[in-house]
């Protein structure tokens, strides 16, 4: 089977997410190492953008929403900033499905592993743009009053 048939079945980007979902949790239990991450993995990105294709848009957007979850101002659901994290963890590693060395094709499946991860985070991003678009108000603690 051809790297481009295997890119298309969805089995290996379940095992590659199952895989990675551990780490990705506790990364995004760390704001520090979070952003940190999250800017190591746009610069990646922005070097290697072709990749993407016209979906890098989308990216910049994931890491917008994972910058802005890491310092409290937005708090997409659990699952969404998981998945988000292990987009992040997929682009930096090295050693994936198609080695990134691999001149011409070594990116195809990080891009792949993220247009699988967008298809299933997709609504939460789409929610998330249109909040910045709406001046990205700072999300306020609710109060609760000891007399209610």
């Amino acid at each position: 089977m051809s790297a481009l048939a295997k890119l298309n079945q969805s089995a290996w980007k379940t095992l590659a997410f199952k895989r990675l979902k551990g780490r990705a949790t506790r990364l995004a239990a760390n704001p520090t190492r979070l952003l940190a991450q999250v800017r190591r993995a746009s610069r990646f990105a922005r070097t290697h953008r072709s990749a993407f294709g016209g979906n890098y848009g989308h990216l910049r957007a994931l890491f917008r929403m994972l910058r802005d979850t890491a310092r409290g101002r937005y708090r997409p659901a659990t699952m969404t900033v998981v998945s988000a994290v292990a987009v992040v963890l997929y682009i930096l590693s090295p050693i994936d499905l198609i080695p990134d060395f691999l001149l011409g094709i070594g990116l195809l499946d990080d891009a792949a592993f993220f247009m699988w991860t967008l298809g299933k985070i997709r609504g939460e991003l789409d929610r998330f743009i249109e909040w910045e678009q709406a001046g990205a108000p700072a999300r306020q603690p609710v109060e609760i009053s000891p007399f209610t």
